[in-house]
């Protein structure tokens, strides 16, 4: 093929790129479309130059990972169900891959991760001002308040998935020069960060948190960046804390009792068929007693990502998780001597994603939807910036910090 073309896909392939990261957030059917789009034209491409990247362990984690979703939809309960499971799966793998090939050189690593920031500033704000614009100005009615983003639905997936984002709007913060002017920088950074809180997900507030102030501790940024963010915290909790509805929903109204009901009938539901589990979105075939023991009831998922992976797909589901898991870390933890700036801020982003994942998930399912597409965003660019493990040998899509980028 004319270079002339190959050189016009790789422009539109960008751009694709870009903007399925910023419909990710805000519309479930552009998502869809431009998903399917960019794999089509990516691959299409590879074709043509007929060039074939080896995978590395992250990108053979994620495969492992998606066979054990075919492994419980081949034996589901009710099989039509488990199917659009695997095609949740499929679609969040595709985001890794396309990640790893996006971010084969320092400026488009850059670029991705400020497109990611400034869309999740977008969903956010659009998630206020419908959050805001409901409460109508009444205090009786803030305890309503739970925001959503467009594409992510409920409040709770809401808060996991802006708490992985604020990772990205954090490790941008550190970086520094990833968007321009600066006041853009920390309007997006603000943005993503009332937006966590007015998600009142405390278990995504709570992990945010703490990953945030142990980032600072290691990170040891600018001082004035440092006071900015230490003092932005405790205001945006003091002003939750200063309404009483609020403040008692925050604080109070756990559901931590709903959740150990859950989870005791999922296990149960486990020991039935601890090789095979009940199938991808199979959930509600579990049933959980309530306070009438004549009746009985069923929930979407398990609260719970281990759980969840046990139950839907029996002991393979949940040691393909932790394959998984343990890879992507792994590809992580491999990039930490690397000083090159946007490795670090890789790094940042995907090792506080990764966090946020695994700590979210004890209380919440933390890798399905828009949720594992984010995810597995960030851990394709960690793929994509890993050294090759063999002299001579390349992985997926990687730049070392001695080698030259490779083209786009």
């Amino acid at each position: 093929m004319k270079p002339e073309i190959l050189h016009a896909l790789r422009i539109w392939e960008w751009r694709i790129w870009v903007l399925l990261l910023y419909a990710l957030p805000l519309h479930e059917a552009t998502k869809n479309t431009l998903w399917a789009l960019a794999l089509v034209l990516t691959s299409f491409r590879a074709a043509c130059e007929k060039s074939r990247g080896r995978m590395d362990a992250a990108g053979f984690g994620v495969v492992v990972w998606v066979a054990a979703g075919l492994w419980a939809t081949g034996f589901a309960i009710e099989p039509a169900s488990s199917w659009k499971g695997l095609w949740d799966m499929t679609r969040a793998a595709g985001m890794f891959f396309l990640a790893a090939r996006h971010g084969r050189s320092p400026s488009r690593r850059e670029a991705t991760v400020r497109h990611v920031l400034l869309a999740a500033a977008a969903g956010s704000a659009i998630g206020l001002f419908h959050a805001t614009h409901a409460l109508g100005g009444h205090e009786g009615r803030i305890e309503r308040l739970a925001l959503q983003i467009p594409s992510v639905g409920h409040y709770n997936q809401s808060g996991t998935w802006l708490a992985m984002a604020w990772m990205f709007a954090l490790a941008g913060a550190l970086h520094g020069r990833l968007v321009k002017p600066p006041a853009l920088l920390a309007v997006s950074c603000l943005l993503v960060g009332l937006g966590l809180v007015a998600t009142t997900s405390r278990t995504a507030i709570a992990v945010a948190l703490i990953i945030t102030l142990g980032t600072l501790w290691f990170a040891r940024p600018r001082f004035w960046l440092r006071a900015g963010l230490l003092t932005l915290i405790p205001c945006v909790l003091l002003v939750m804390m200063a309404s009483r509805p609020l403040r008692e929903r925050f604080l109070f109204r756990g559901s931590f009792h709903n959740r150990t009901a859950i989870w005791s009938a999922s296990i149960e539901a486990f020991r039935e068929r601890p090789w095979t589990g009940v199938g991808l979105n199979n959930f509600k075939n579990v049933m959980l007693e309530t306070d009438d023991p004549m009746r009985f009831a069923t929930v979407d998922h398990a609260h719970n990502l281990y759980v969840n992976s046990l139950v839907q797909g029996g002991w393979p589901g949940l040691a393909a998780l932790v394959v998984m898991l343990g890879s992507g870390l792994g590809t992580i933890v491999r990039l930490r001597k690397n000083r090159e700036p946007s490795v670090r801020l890789v790094v940042r982003a995907a090792l506080g994603v990764w966090l946020v994942a695994v700590l979210n998930g004890c209380s919440n399912t933390s890798l399905h939807h828009e949720l594992s597409m984010l995810f597995f965003v960030a851990i394709g660019l960690a793929a994509s910036a890993a050294p090759p493990r063999s002299k001579g040998k390349l992985d997926f899509a990687t730049t070392t910090k001695h080698s030259s980028p490779l083209p786009s």
